[in-house]
């Protein structure tokens, strides 16, 4: 379990709404006409041509940024389907929990009282930005990635 009350045992589901969002939440509870889930994401896919053909880039974000509320109940008649969310997913959408749940934490509405609750949110606020810079490895450039110029004149 994180610290969020996440388990691996949870009910993870993938919900398509009517309005055509795609949902990944815990499924917390369930009646007749409502579903209630817990920090649902937002998942968008975007259509990509490269020289090997179409892809797709998949991402998530939280499905209502601007509460404060991790749980939401709807309307059945609003929901297109429910299906269980594949295995290989899980540790991915309790990746995506945690990071957005950090962020949320740093970024807190209330102003510290103290000078010690100013540094300790100066603090974990220097954490996080480290975190999101911290630089991928990058590949040597090899002969191949060079492209060299030539004499055209515009």
């Amino acid at each position: 379990m994180n610290e969020y009350g996440l388990t691996l045992e949870d009910d993870y589901v993938v919900l398509k709404m009517i309005t055509g969002e795609q949902l990944i939440a815990v499924k917390r509870a369930e009646t007749k006409d409502y579903l209630t889930i817990e920090y649902p994401m937002l998942i968008k896919g975007y259509a990509f041509q490269n020289e090997d053909g179409m892809g797709e880039h998949v991402t998530a974000s939280p499905y209502c940024k601007f509460s404060d509320d991790k749980t939401f109940t709807f309307d059945k008649q609003h929901i297109v389907f429910t299906k269980k969310m594949h295995t290989y997913a899980v540790p991915f959408y309790i990746g995506l929990v945690e990071e957005h749940e950090e962020t949320v934490e740093v970024t807190e509405d209330e102003p510290p009282k103290t000078v010690e609750e100013l540094g300790e949110r100066v603090n974990k606020l220097a954490g996080f930005l480290r975190k999101m810079q911290q630089p991928e490895a990058e590949e040597p450039l090899s002969e191949t990635s060079f492209i060299e110029g030539n004499d055209t004149k515009h």
